[in-house]
């Protein structure tokens, strides 16, 4: 695996891992001119929600699926900005929505999670069947840039490029990792907003095969671990927490990795330490590892002065367009 030098250079005054992680959610975000947003219903009853730009491209040029973080959607800072930059070039991307991320929650107990990738297959399928020989590139975000390395790692051959930003590649010292210090409050912050749709599913009687859970379970579930063995483990068909982490990491999978891939970590990233780093002579020359010493967790704010620049997007697109 190469290792490539990293051009990123933060903001003077943003360099603190914290800030970088922060910014971009304070910074002005653009608005996509085309956007069409497309409801996919999948074998098992329940739906995917798809954002697309520039679908008329499809079977002219590339199209790039967009995954996106735990919690997240298309109104993420990291996914919006993208999305418009494949807009004002011109190419055709569409951000699937993992279950229960869009606008609506979605129909069945079960949701996503680290090694769900049948539903990434299933619209990686439906892009091919439309755009003919097109190619077809992957972006995944943190959790999203995990299930992206799993996905191509089970299906080799399905994509020609793609770029895993920030993905969490051991589990379980990422769950370790998040639950020191000031991480802490990105924790509570994320584990808040999945307790509420736990909630919501709830109330709507559709845990209704899993009469352990309840919402005073539910208030229980204060760091990642705990939820992931209380619910995603058993949700899921897996053992425990142990066997979800230890199946649904993707470290231990790139060397299976075909297609020409770039992943991006930076060293303070807030969520995760040096355990996520692969040991690059074990791995094959089509995957490129590109570490930072700075960027947070999925921020790379660079610029000048009081010009912050989305430095991500345009490193995104040179990989993938080169």
């Amino acid at each position: 695996m190469p290792l490539l030098e990293s051009q990123f250079q933060p903001l003077a005054w943003a360099k603190n891992p914290h800030i970088q992680t922060i910014l971009p959610r304070l910074l002005p975000r653009p608005v996509l001119g085309q956007a069409h947003t497309e409801r996919i219903e999948l074998s098992d009853g329940d739906f995917v929600d798809a954002v697309w730009v520039h679908r008329e491209q499809l079977g002219k040029k590339p199209c790039t699926l967009v995954l996106h973080g735990l919690a997240g959607s298309v109104n993420s800072p990291y996914a919006l900005h993208l999305l418009k930059h494949f807009e004002l070039a011109g190419y055709p991307a569409v951000l699937m929505h993992f279950r229960g991320c869009s606008h609506e929650h979605n129909r069945t107990a079960t949701s996503y999670h680290a090694a769900q990738i049948e539903d990434v297959a299933y619209l990686v399928k439906l892009i091919r069947a439309r755009s003919r020989k097109s190619p077809v590139f992957g972006v995944g975000f943190s959790l999203g840039g995990n299930i992206l390395l799993n996905y191509l790692a089970t299906y080799t051959k399905a994509m020609e490029r793609a770029v895993a930003v920030a993905p969490p590649m051991m589990l379980d010292s990422c769950a370790e990792r998040i639950n020191q210090g000031f991480s802490k409050i990105y924790q509570r912050y994320l584990l808040g907003k999945m307790r509420a749709g736990l909630h919501r599913k709830w109330e709507r009687g559709i845990f209704v095969s899993y009469p352990q859970f309840s919402p005073a379970l539910f208030k229980t579930l204060t760091t990642f671990r705990r939820f992931d063995d209380v619910i995603t483990a058993p949700l899921h068909g897996f053992n425990n927490v142990d066997d979800y982490y230890r199946q649904a990491s993707a470290k231990s999978r790139l060397g299976q990795i075909v297609t020409q891939t770039l992943i991006i970590h930076a060293k303070d990233d807030p969520f995760m330490d040096g355990r996520v780093e692969p040991r690059l002579a074990e791995l094959p020359d089509n995957l490129f590892y590109e570490l930072s010493e700075y960027g947070g967790h999925v921020g790379f704010v660079g610029g000048h002065g009081s010009k912050p620049r989305h430095w991500l997007n345009l490193r995104i697109l040179n990989f993938l367009l080169a």
